[in-house]
């Protein structure tokens, strides 16, 4: 089926689209002034920070989370915003993304074509850090940047991120699907 009326196999079920959104993971807010930010949400609201990102020596970002998930709620400085995404947030966009966990990481790797072919506009595919979750992100009519994720780091007992020497840097332009064999040779996932 071609146009509107094509379905996709999601898990054994037949969806109008490629993936399926099951649940609101987590959310950014551009925010400058991330000390006051880190004050409420983890002073006064109690969450747990996970990780302080700081590039050449300055405070770029916070991470924290209400649960066992990396991450529930980013803090990001605008000065980081680049491109497309710095002009929406000078046009007042201050949500840096809203993010919905996916089922596999097939239904990612799939979205990425979907919208490909719609003609949005496409911010990133790959692995981000920290979190370590597979994600494909695209912006809304807005500028709000959406994302669908696979894939998040929990944080245990320790209540610590892995340490940065864990990170996988080169995924974060894009992936292939891993392999496994078969009766038959080889597949995708």
């Amino acid at each position: 089926m071609t146009g509107s009326n094509r379905t996709y196999d999601v898990g054994g079920v037949e969806l109008p689209r490629p993936f399926k959104a099951r649940r609101l993971g987590h959310f950014a807010l551009w925010q400058p002034d991330l000390d006051a930010c880190q004050r409420l949400y983890i002073d006064l609201l109690g969450f747990r920070q996970t990780d302080r990102i700081v590039r050449e020596g300055r405070h770029t970002a916070t991470f924290a989370t209400h649960n066992t998930d990396h991450h529930s709620l980013a803090a990001i400085h605008p000065s980081t915003a680049e491109g497309v995404r710095k002009s929406h947030y000078e046009k007042g966009v201050f949500v840096n993304q809203i993010s919905f966990q996916v089922g596999t990481l097939e239904e990612v790797f799939n979205a990425h074509a979907y919208f490909s072919e719609r003609q949005v506009y496409i911010s990133r595919l790959g692995r981000d850090f920290p979190g370590s979750n597979w994600a494909l992100y695209v912006l809304d009519p807005d500028g709000h940047r959406v994302e669908f994720y696979y894939g998040m780091e929990q944080i245990g007992w320790t209540r610590n991120s892995k340490p940065t020497a864990a990170y996988i840097q080169e995924v974060r332009n894009g992936f292939t699907l891993p392999f496994r064999p078969n009766l038959r040779g080889v597949s995708h996932f």
